[in-house]
């Protein structure tokens, strides 16, 4: 996600940092972060983090939320939680039988005899006392004391709902390493040392250059940041790991976003002012800055206007070359306008070509829209087959240079055999006598001592003789230059 662009929840802008945990947080079970997000796929992690933050925001004066059983429609899991329409179904019914929720009232559709219900969903708790720390021993979270991390709000609210599920993973690493450790003392670490080996570990992200990516894409949206680089070294004594830090909000940095928030709330107001009153500012200001002002002004918003022009003409042409692709992948007209606008024609050619590679059993479109609207990465086997067609690719292309390397070399031998053949004959002697002196196999300096100057010349006799065409080619060029 581009840390300028809107978020599907509402919040816009550049992330700057998380807040501080003096106000905005959330008391989150640690097996969330060890054992959810780790293994869940994202529309899981996406329905169970929803369902557990309109939870856990919200507590009474003992600590109690306030709600548990918590109405889940399917707008708002496609508006807020962010997960595709047609993930929805799939994504409750994994959560319920991971034991991750429970439902307490099924929804109801909207018919003809009917208007339809919200369904309702609660986290599910184990009241056992016991707590897991393996998926197979889950049989919900935590209900005792501790083992709980305070998480700030913007992880529920921003990360999960809009970052891709590598990305969250990595976050949720720092956060559980960094605020998610308290000491004996019930101090919290600002800063832990994260080998990649550890984060792959604890994220559950297999891929080298996934995990690299995703490290690369929190610390450039400024969710953590890399407080010291790792040593990389074959000596384990050399070795040391990466430090990694959330990226909190600094208190000069909160005064700033509050004022400019401020700022846009007042703007906002006078803009609801009396038009008399906007008359009056608009005369005044005028008045002082004179024509420059309107000039400047209309010049910012031809600019504007044209940079808003190109921009839409992009996004439309993106958005044609989308529902193109959809069409031909055999999806109807109406599929293809809801698809398009949630993914890139990139993602959606990707998809397109990688579904050969996929087990389709029965709904070969039902899997493409899941792994389109999901941005599925690329499958092992296509990997493999790439990989296969670059070696292909560069045996061809070592073969051409070895091929065009021989016929260069028989070029040339064709070139000597020609100058030799025109050589005069105490030149073609004098080399003969010198390749055989310098030859100390005697079977060879005996099947040289048998050739004539008349014969084809062996590459012994070639040798010494390009070796005398280039010092006498040398010779000339020098006493040219001293005359």
């Amino acid at each position: 996600m581009n840390p300028h662009a809107a978020s599907a929840n509402g919040q816009t802008g550049m992330f700057h940092g998380f807040e501080p945990l003096d106000a905005n947080f959330v008391f989150c079970p640690n097996q969330f972060l060890d054992l959810v997000i780790s293994t869940q796929s994202r529309p899981v992690v996406r329905l169970v983090a929803y369902v557990l933050y309109e939870t856990l925001r919200w507590l009474d004066d003992e600590g109690q939320p306030v709600r548990q059983d918590i109405a889940v429609s399917f707008n708002d899991l496609v508006e807020k939680a962010v997960i595709a329409r047609g993930s929805i179904r799939k994504a409750i019914a994994q959560a319920i039988d991971a034991r991750l929720i429970l439902c307490v009232k099924r929804g109801r559709p909207k018919s003809v005899d009917h208007s339809g219900s919200v369904g309702n969903y609660r986290l599910n708790w184990d009241e056992t006392g016991h707590y897991a720390k393996s998926v197979a021993g889950f049989s919900g979270f935590y209900v005792g004391q501790g083992n709980r991390s305070p998480i700030p709000h913007s992880f529920f609210t921003r990360v999960i709902p809009n970052e891709p599920l590598a990305v969250t993973r990595v976050v949720a690493t720092v956060l559980r390493h960094t605020v998610g450790y308290q000491n004996q003392y019930g101090g919290r670490r600002k800063q832990a040392q994260l080998s990649f080996r550890r984060i792959a570990t604890y994220s559950g992200i297999a891929s080298s250059s996934t995990l690299a990516s995703a490290l690369a894409a929190a610390t450039e949206a400024n969710y953590i940041r890399q407080v010291r680089p790792g040593t990389f070294s074959h000596q384990s004594s050399v070795q040391t790991a990466a430090v990694y830090a959330v990226n909190w909000l600094s208190p000069s940095e909160i005064s700033t976003i509050g004022s400019k928030f401020e700022a846009a709330k007042g703007f906002k107001n006078r803009s609801r002012g009396s038009v008399q009153n906007s008359k009056q500012d608009g005369f005044n200001s005028q008045s002082r800055m004179g024509s420059n002002s309107e000039a400047a002004i209309a010049f910012k918003n031809r600019s504007n206007i044209k940079k808003s022009k190109n921009k839409q003409q992009r996004t439309v042409a993106a958005g044609q070359k989308s529902v193109q692709l959809l069409l031909d992948a055999g999806f109807d007209e109406s599929a293809a306008q809801s698809i398009a606008p949630n993914s890139t024609p990139q993602n959606i050619e990707n998809q397109i070509q990688w579904l050969r590679y996929r087990s389709a059993t029965s709904n070969r479109l039902g899997l493409l829209r899941t792994a389109i609207e999901e941005k599925w990465p690329e499958p092992p086997a296509a990997v493999q087959k790439h990989r296969a067609q670059d070696h292909r690719q560069r045996d061809r292309q070592r073969q051409d240079h070895d091929r065009m390397r021989e016929t260069g070399a028989s070029l040339r031998r064709l070139e000597s055999i020609k100058q030799w053949e025109s050589a005069p004959a105490p030149i073609r002697l004098d080399c003969k006598a010198r390749a055989i002196a310098s030859e100390t196999n005697p079977i060879v300096r005996k099947r040289l001592q048998r050739k004539t100057i008349d014969d084809p010349p062996p590459a012994n006799f070639l040798m010494i003789f390009e070796q005398e065409l280039s010092q006498h080619q040398a010779r000339k060029i020098a006493n040219t230059n001293q005359t």
